[in-house]
């Protein structure tokens, strides 16, 4: 019998500000233009003046005591007082900064082994280097050992198994065949999730087949994928089964098996349809 590898995918899982301001239908009263006086409270023009050059000589006193060190108090109240948080705000960004070079580093696409074209098309994704889950099970899953991972959404669980198996097939690749049989089995609670892990792997290779199966859908472009070769197949326990069964698609050749979201899986009642796929793999 030959030891396929199975891989376990798991996954974790306002205010609101409003202003209820009144607006005022009312314009605001215009000021009244008044005409400047002769005299201020009875005083001459002469006393205006006289009032002018004290103002004068005030404000040079002032200047000259701020000359000698001294501070203004208004100033002295308005001048900004820095952050107390500053230094602490620094240093978690320095500390977030280091976290990421990091991650890059150890990410780096030198450090596993993935071919020039699937880097490549890897950017064209916007992925620059592995995440922290795709660096773990990087070389168990290219190696074919089996494997359980669990990490949040969003964290790039889909290419923590894609890429390696990818480039586990590449690099063995035989000659290709019309109706090959699949050398990996991916299997996806719903077709919603099912059809996302078919784009991630469509992106990144174009030298493999990819086939994406599940209900409420036509047999007959399926059967046509069957036909054609298939090198990775994905789909949801049902439909998968449906073409076991009816001895359509042929699982002998399978070396890899990949059950993604299997909490789900279970939770939804694909228990018995998943041991039944995992069992047909098994025959010689």
């Amino acid at each position: 019998d030959r030891r396929k590898s199975r891989h376990h995918y798991d996954s974790d899982e306002k205010s609101e500000t409003r202003e209820n301001g009144v607006a005022d239908d009312l314009d605001a009263p215009k000021p009244k233009k008044v005409k400047m006086k002769e005299k201020l409270n009875g005083d001459t023009e002469e006393g205006c003046n006289r009032l002018s050059d004290e103002f004068s000589k005030t404000q040079k006193s002032r200047r000259k005591d701020l000359s000698n060190g001294d501070i203004d108090e208004y100033e002295k109240k308005s001048k900004r007082v820095p952050s107390l948080d500053s230094s602490t705000q620094k240093s978690s960004d320095n500390k977030l900064e280091e976290t990421l070079t990091r991650e890059q580093k150890e990410g780096a696409f030198s450090n596993f082994p993935i071919s020039e074209e699937t880097i490549k098309l890897l950017k064209g994704r916007g992925v620059t280097y592995l995440f922290p889950i795709q660096v773990k099970t990087f070389g168990p899953v290219y190696e074919g050992k089996d494997l359980i991972a669990q990490a949040r959404t969003g964290t790039g669980k889909t290419f923590s198994f894609a890429i390696p198996l990818i480039e586990r097939l590449q690099r063995n690749q035989e000659t290709i065949k019309k109706s090959r049989s699949p050398k990996v089995l991916v299997l996806a609670p719903t077709r919603e999730l099912a059809n996302q892990v078919a784009k991630d792997f469509k992106d990144i290779t174009r030298k493999l087949s990819v086939a994406c199966f599940y209900g409420g859908t036509s047999y007959q472009s399926q059967i046509n994928h069957i036909r054609n070769g298939i090198d990775i197949s994905v789909g949801t326990p049902g439909r998968i089964k449906d073409h076991l069964q009816s001895g359509r698609l042929d699982l002998s050749k399978l070396r890899h098996v990949v059950l993604d979201e299997v909490d789900q899986m279970l939770d939804l009642g694909f228990a018995e349809q998943v041991e039944d796929i995992i069992h047909e793999s098994y025959k010689t």
